[in-house]
Formats: C-alpha cells, sequence, structure tokens
C-alpha cells in the first residue's frame, strides 16, 4: 500500500532523482502553459525553454 503523504513536495524533492524532478517541473510548468494559452489569459506568453526549465529544476535543489 503507497502512503498517503508519498506524493507532497517534500518526499518528491527528497526521493526524486534529478532527471525525474525535471521531468515533474516540465510537466506542470507545461500543462499551466497550455492552460493560460488556450483560455486566452496571457495570448503573448512565451513557452519556456527547454534550458530555462533546467534551470528552474535545478533552482529546486538549492537551499534558500
Amino acid at each position: 500500500m503507497i502512503p498517503n503523504d508519498i506524493f507532497i513536495l517534500a518526499n518528491i524533492y527528497k526521493y526524486a532523482s534529478d532527471e525525474e524532478l525535471e521531468t515533474i517541473v516540465h510537466s506542470i510548468i507545461g500543462r499551466v502553459w497550455a492552460h493560460w494559452k488556450e483560455s486566452g489569459i496571457n495570448p503573448n506568453l512565451l513557452k519556456p525553454t527547454d534550458k530555462e526549465l533546467h534551470e528552474v529544476a535545478k533552482g529546486l535543489r538549492t537551499p534558500k
């Protein structure tokens, strides 16, 4: 049985590999961008590049 809290952000940061975390970031940002684009919230919104998303994912591992 999978624990209920396995997918909380703290566990994702703790247990996901760098590659898995980057994939998660790409997926979430991609879906948010697509929603905004389709809904017309910001029609001039530029889709982030893979390099930009890589930097975002890398920044998640940096302690604040």
